[in-house]
């Protein structure tokens, strides 16, 4: 018998002010650390842990990943700002990485092949080093990925959702992008 892993959307940027303001800088700095840089040693890390799917939002002309995140068993998102629908995903990133009409991202599967051939994964810290750090932040928002990953669960259509909610997300914002050109 399985359980259901029932967990709502819970976007930490829009809490960084309250969290600031209670002084809680260990939550910020992690938030900061693995939000802005070093997000793909994150998904790395909960992906060797937890054999967890990570989606990576990629720019389609260089290659190169914008952002990366682990899809949660009830097929939302998970990254250091929290637990989201995939495509707010997208839209965040895509709106950071400051992409023009130009640009364009698609959003892909990292495999466990693809992680490990990223040799600039874990240059400073090991993956059990990084969960320690992220511990803090699983604890505010009370996310026991152990329980969550310890379920059965339909891995290979909520990965195929995801990919296409992300990837209809940023076909949307370059086609807004482009008609916002043309005018």
């Amino acid at each position: 018998m399985s359980t259901t892993f029932a967990f709502a959307p819970r976007d930490l940027e829009k809490e960084m002010e309250a969290i600031y303001d209670a002084g809680l800088s260990d939550i910020e700095s992690v938030v900061m650390r693995f939000a802005h840089g070093e997000c793909h040693s994150l998904s790395c890390a909960l992906h060797l842990t937890y054999q967890c799917p990570v989606i990576a939002l990629i720019d389609v002309a260089s290659g190169h990943p914008v952002h990366s995140f682990a899809l949660l068993p009830n097929g939302l998102g998970f990254d250091a700002y929290g637990v989201h629908e995939p495509a707010s995903i997208a839209d965040r990133y895509h709106g950071l990485a400051g992409f023009n009409d130009m640009d364009e991202l698609k959003a892909v599967l990292w495999t466990t092949a693809d992680l490990s051939a990223k040799e600039w994964l874990y240059e400073v810290d090991t993956p059990e080093d990084i969960l320690a750090e992220f511990s803090v932040l699983l604890e505010y928002i009370g996310l026991d990925l152990q329980a969550a990953y310890g379920q059965s669960w339909d891995r290979d259509a909520r990965i195929q959702n995801a990919l296409l909610q992300c990837n209809d997300k940023l076909l949307t914002l370059s086609r807004q992008q482009q008609n916002c050109c043309k005018s």
